[in-house]
Protein backbone atom coordinates (compact mmCIF):
# COMPACT_ATOMS: atom_id res chain seq x y z
CA UNK A 1 0.00 0.00 0.00
CA UNK A 2 2.93 2.36 0.54
CA UNK A 3 3.61 2.28 -3.16
CA UNK A 4 0.19 3.83 -3.75
CA UNK A 5 0.50 6.41 -1.00
CA UNK A 6 -0.09 10.02 -2.02
CA UNK A 7 2.14 10.92 -4.93
CA UNK A 8 5.25 13.00 -4.18
CA UNK A 9 4.19 15.23 -7.07
CA UNK A 10 1.29 16.34 -4.87
CA UNK A 11 3.91 18.58 -3.20
CA UNK A 12 2.89 17.75 0.34
CA UNK A 13 4.52 19.35 3.30
CA UNK A 14 6.81 16.93 5.12
CA UNK A 15 4.53 16.94 8.17
CA UNK A 16 1.46 16.10 6.07
CA UNK A 17 3.30 13.31 4.28
CA UNK A 18 4.45 11.90 7.64
CA UNK A 19 0.89 12.06 9.02
CA UNK A 20 -0.54 10.31 5.95
CA UNK A 21 2.02 7.52 6.24
CA UNK A 22 1.19 7.06 9.92
CA UNK A 23 -2.53 6.92 9.17
CA UNK A 24 -1.94 4.31 6.46
CA UNK A 25 0.23 2.27 8.83
CA UNK A 26 -2.22 2.50 11.73
CA UNK A 27 -5.66 2.32 10.09
CA UNK A 28 -5.34 0.84 6.59
CA UNK A 29 -2.53 -1.71 6.45
CA UNK A 30 -3.83 -3.85 9.33
CA UNK A 31 -7.07 -4.37 7.37
CA UNK A 32 -6.11 -4.51 3.70
CA UNK A 33 -2.32 -4.48 3.64
CA UNK A 34 -2.33 -8.18 2.77
CA UNK A 35 -4.59 -7.70 -0.29
CA UNK A 36 -2.74 -7.39 -3.62
CA UNK A 37 -3.69 -4.11 -5.28
CA UNK A 38 -5.16 -5.86 -8.33
CA UNK A 39 -7.41 -7.91 -6.04
CA UNK A 40 -8.65 -4.99 -3.95
CA UNK A 41 -12.42 -4.59 -4.15
CA UNK A 42 -14.99 -2.10 -2.97
CA UNK A 43 -16.03 -4.63 -0.33
CA UNK A 44 -12.54 -4.57 1.18
CA UNK A 45 -12.78 -0.81 1.50
CA UNK A 46 -16.36 -0.80 2.77
CA UNK A 47 -15.34 -3.18 5.55
CA UNK A 48 -12.73 -0.78 6.91
CA UNK A 49 -15.02 2.14 7.71
CA UNK A 50 -17.43 0.48 10.19
CA UNK A 51 -14.46 -1.01 12.00
CA UNK A 52 -12.74 2.37 12.26
CA UNK A 53 -15.94 4.03 13.47
CA UNK A 54 -16.52 1.41 16.19
CA UNK A 55 -13.07 0.30 17.34
CA UNK A 56 -10.41 1.88 15.17
CA UNK A 57 -8.47 3.58 17.94
CA UNK A 58 -5.23 2.13 19.22
CA UNK A 59 -6.93 1.19 22.49
CA UNK A 60 -10.03 -0.18 20.77
CA UNK A 61 -12.32 2.84 21.03
CA UNK A 62 -14.11 4.59 18.17
CA UNK A 63 -12.32 7.00 15.87
CA UNK A 64 -13.62 10.51 15.38
CA UNK A 65 -15.71 10.95 12.21
CA UNK A 66 -13.14 13.46 10.93
CA UNK A 67 -10.36 10.89 11.25
CA UNK A 68 -12.41 8.30 9.34
CA UNK A 69 -13.04 10.94 6.69
CA UNK A 70 -9.30 11.68 6.50
CA UNK A 71 -8.52 7.97 6.06
CA UNK A 72 -11.08 7.81 3.26
CA UNK A 73 -9.55 10.83 1.51
CA UNK A 74 -6.05 9.37 1.76
CA UNK A 75 -7.27 6.07 0.30
CA UNK A 76 -9.17 7.82 -2.46
CA UNK A 77 -6.16 9.89 -3.46
CA UNK A 78 -3.69 7.01 -3.23
CA UNK A 79 -5.86 4.62 -5.24
CA UNK A 80 -6.58 7.33 -7.83
CA UNK A 81 -2.83 7.89 -8.21
CA UNK A 82 -2.28 4.15 -8.60
CA UNK A 83 -4.97 3.93 -11.27
CA UNK A 84 -3.50 6.89 -13.16
CA UNK A 85 -0.02 5.32 -13.05
CA UNK A 86 -1.38 1.99 -14.27
CA UNK A 87 -3.10 3.64 -17.23
CA UNK A 88 0.05 5.61 -18.03
CA UNK A 89 2.20 2.49 -17.98
CA UNK A 90 -0.07 0.85 -20.57
CA UNK A 91 0.45 3.66 -23.10
CA UNK A 92 3.44 4.22 -25.26
CA UNK A 93 5.81 6.70 -23.60
CA UNK A 94 5.46 9.23 -26.41
CA UNK A 95 1.66 9.28 -26.05
CA UNK A 96 1.81 11.01 -22.66
CA UNK A 97 3.32 14.46 -23.18
CA UNK A 98 1.94 16.84 -25.75
CA UNK A 99 4.29 18.39 -28.22
CA UNK A 100 4.31 22.16 -28.17
CA UNK A 101 3.83 23.80 -31.54
CA UNK A 102 6.53 25.95 -32.90
CA UNK A 103 5.48 29.46 -33.82
CA UNK A 104 6.62 30.72 -37.18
Amino acid sequence: MHRVAPDPQDRLRPTASFRYEKMIDRYVLPHIGWVPLRSLTVTHLEDIYPHLRCSGRHGGGPLAPKTVSNVHQILRTALGNAERRARASQRRPADGPTRSRRRS
